[in-house]
């Protein structure tokens, strides 16, 4: 018989932050040129991306109005462009003689802070605190605040944990926001996400609510992963912002908003959907303020609601918590207590009943900036003093939303760090990243599991049970061959991996955060050769018994170049590893090629995956480089193995591209996709349908292939809404041993 193993890597989610719009500075346009007029109505309604466009605008026309280039300052701060905003605010500080701007030093310090600049962070957050009007703004305590966090984050900036954090990827993430994750069993998520009907404006405008904040359930069981929108029934104008674990009579507790407050209810799964929401009661659902970031923890035989509200005189977010009693009743909230909450916002709450720790974050404790990820050890009524969670939970800028599912050693947090999917500032939204600890089998890579041959004749089931695939392999930049265009090589990926060790101080000289270079390099590089030598001495076992192997093969690049060109370099990284395989061992393997009982089927993805998410500015190089997302673009997986026994007779399927980019069509056109397949089994191969997680798609017809012979499964389908760039995946059912094969399609918008 022939068995497949294909895995993919899908990163899951978390986060549901209510943004609270906070828009300083004088607003008053009624004598202002038009430029000033949108970019004050831009700041109103929330669209800071438009308002720094109309601002940049104001100022080419009048270089001397501070109160513009103020607004410009603020409008780059509240887009998450942290570098622009730091040039306007120390722009601000050389032309405002009069100081009439006194909160410039204070910012010019937080922009450095979430740059990761401490020293010079400290040294404005100390020139504002000079200033005699700083005690006037009200951000003096929290000034001095940020120069402990600063201080902090000088001490601590090369102390991380033995963690591996990984964006969630596309589909799971978009360009705009994610929030609130949330594991719900071992292969299900929910996430909320507030993706806008256009990526032309963004504008947050409640009168004619351009975007939508919808919860979604992933699931992971599919491949490809599936995501679908969850229908809950709110009011018109309303939005779900988050949605928490189940509680032990399996009723879940979400956020609903409306008319900027929010308030949590209650709802259940039920056969077709969502119960009604529960509401529950004024404890909760109040006009004068705002309860979120429901999280339900269970400590001993209790069980307790966590979340976080400003009902405590509207003075900042806190951490309260409320009982749930057996029969559902939910006792009076009472606050974390002053240990947790501060004169600044602590949210989204998450107890780990394990370790008896209640997880939140906070801007206000010693940090790294912006929110930081904090635990305290105990009990409701029994909390210890904060400890930050440390890097890499933590990073310079904003994290929160932590959670963790034991039973899948893997958690999750939302964070705005750089490296996430952005197509305005660099840190402007959230994404959704993965948390996988030293214990799960992908990180623990100090020895490589042992393939060897014991009772056992089928690789690919023990592949399988030690979860090696897929196995990544990772190149250095435009290796091998630069500048070719040639989709073959003569390089040898062990070669290229040697000199590749060598870069390690250049990733270290271009990086502020440091702690994840050791890590790629002397554990996931190393693993993978490690792991690929392994594959090849089984491999040669069992071919030696008269078995025949398919090994899917997929190769990546960063987008640093243009898409033709990264096409033939993932080419080339593919042919690498195929001249690794038949010189491994001084050839051993190499008969097996000539004769076709080993087979290497490529797919060069290029940068068909990673478009979008990495700079492919040339200038901006240091970024698509050296950081640590275009690190990991840059590999070839061996993604699949098929085991072919000496005795099958039957169909084997083989994919010749499985990845296919469809480009910008219009909404409502018919597409007709033909993917070119082949037998290379024995007897006739069916296909007999397709599904997919984007709706509308049908195959013209079945077909059957015989031995031997290669053919087009065509489908055809409506193209319905699609985000700028959009990866959804379709299965080929069939009657090999192989019964769904995935295929990838791309939709993307023309700019």
């Amino acid at each position: 018989m022939i068995k497949i193993s294909i895995f993919s890597q899908h990163y899951s989610t978390l986060f549901s932050l209510v943004v609270v719009l906070l828009i300083a500075g004088c607003l008053n346009a009624q004598n202002e040129r038009p430029w000033h007029k949108h970019g004050y109505k831009s700041l109103e309604e929330g669209d800071f991306y438009g308002a720094a466009y109309y601002f940049s605008k104001a100022l080419e026309n009048d270089s001397s109005n501070l109160e513009v280039l103020w607004s410009l300052a603020e409008s780059y701060r509240l887009n998450g462009d942290y570098d622009k905003a730091l040039g306007a605010y120390h722009a601000l500080l050389e032309r405002d003689r009069e100081s009439t701007y006194v909160l410039s030093s204070f910012y010019v310090g937080e922009m450095n802070q979430y740059l990761s600049r401490y020293q010079k962070a400290i040294e404005f957050f100390n020139l504002f605190e000079e200033q005699p009007r700083a005690n006037e703004t009200g951000k003096l305590k929290i000034s001095a605040q940020r120069r402990k966090s600063c201080e902090y984050a000088l001490m601590n900036r090369h102390t991380t944990d033995s963690l591996s954090i990984k964006n969630a990827g596309y589909g799971i993430n978009s360009f705009d926001a994610e929030y609130g994750p949330v594991f719900i069993e071992d292969s299900t998520m929910f996430i909320t996400s507030a993706r806008y009907d256009s990526n032309t404006t963004k504008l947050i405008k409640e009168k004619e609510f351009q975007f939508k904040t919808i919860l979604y359930s992933i699931d992971f069981r599919s491949e490809p992963f599936s995501i679908r929108q969850e229908q809950v029934s709110i009011e018109p104008l309303s939005y779900v912002s988050s949605v928490s674990n189940p509680d032990s009579r399996n009723e879940y507790y979400i956020t609903i908003c409306k008319s900027n407050v929010c308030g949590i209810f209650r709802i259940s799964r039920i056969e077709d959907g969502w119960s009604e929401p529960e509401d529950l009661g004024a404890f909760f659902n109040n006009a004068d303020f705002n309860t979120l970031h429901p999280s339900v923890g269970r400590i001993g035989a209790k069980e307790y609601l966590f979340f976080a509200s400003d009902r405590k005189e509207r003075n900042g977010m806190d951490i309260w918590y409320s009982e749930i009693k057996t029969d559902g009743q939910l006792t009076r909230p009472r606050s974390a207590g002053s240990s947790i909450n501060s004169i600044e916002d602590e949210v989204t709450p998450f107890y780990d009943s394990e370790n008896e720790r209640l997880y939140f974050s906070s801007k206000w404790h010693e940090g790294f900036g912006g929110y930081d990820v904090f635990f305290v050890e105990g009990s409701p009524g029994n909390f210890g003093q904060p400890i930050n969670a440390g890097r890499p939970l933590n990073s310079s800028v904003n994290d929160l939303y932590f959670s963790h599912n034991p039973s899948v050693s893997m958690g999750s947090i939302v964070s705005n760090r750089t490296g996430g999917y952005a197509l305005k500032g660099e840190n402007c939204c959230n994404d959704v990243y993965l948390i996988e600890y030293p214990d799960s089998v992908k990180i623990e890579m100090d020895t490589v599991p042992d393939l060897a041959i014991e009772q056992s004749d089928d690789l690919v089931k023990k592949l399988d049970g030690l979860k090696m695939l897929p196995l990544s392999l990772y190149f250095a930049n435009n290796l091998p061959n630069p500048g070719s265009l040639s989709s073959t090589t003569s390089a040898n990926f062990a070669d290229l991996t040697r000199e590749y060790y060598k870069s390690q101080e250049e990733y270290l000289g271009h990086n502020r955060e440091t702690g994840w270079v050791d890590v790629f390099f002397n554990k996931e590089v190393q693993f993978g050769v490690e792991a690929l030598h392994q594959l090849c001495d089984s491999l040669l076992i069992y071919l030696s018994k008269g078995y025949v192997f398919h090994l899917g093969i997929k190769g990546y690049t960063s987008p640093l170049g243009n898409t033709s060109y990264n096409e033939k370099l993932a080419q080339r990284r593919i042919a690498s590893i195929e001249n690794f395989i038949r010189n491994w061992n001084s050839g051993k393997l190499g008969n097996f090629l000539d004769s076709g009982k080993l087979n290497v089927v490529p797919t060069p993805y290029g940068e068909f995956f990673s478009e979008g998410k990495i700079n492919d500015q040339w200038e901006e190089r240091t970024k698509s480089i050296y950081s640590y997302d275009a690190a990991k673009s840059r590999k070839v997986e061996i993604v699949w193995v098929s085991q072919i026994n000496p005795d099958y007779k039957g169909p084997v399927l083989v994919l010749e591209n499985d990845a296919f980019d469809l480009g910008g069509p219009e909404i409502g056109s018919i597409v007709e996709l033909k993917i070119p397949i082949a037998n290379v089994g024995d007897s006739t191969l069916a296909i007999d349908g397709i599904t997919s997680s984007h709706p509308g798609f049908h195959m013209v017809e079945p077909i059957t292939v015989k031995p031997g012979e290669s053919l087009n499964v065509t489908v055809q389908f409506i193209v319905s809404e699609y985000a700028d760039i959009q990866v959804f995946g379709i299965v080929l059912h069939n009657n090999s041993s192989i019964e769904n094969v995935p295929v990838f399609l791309k939709l993307k918008k023309e700019p």
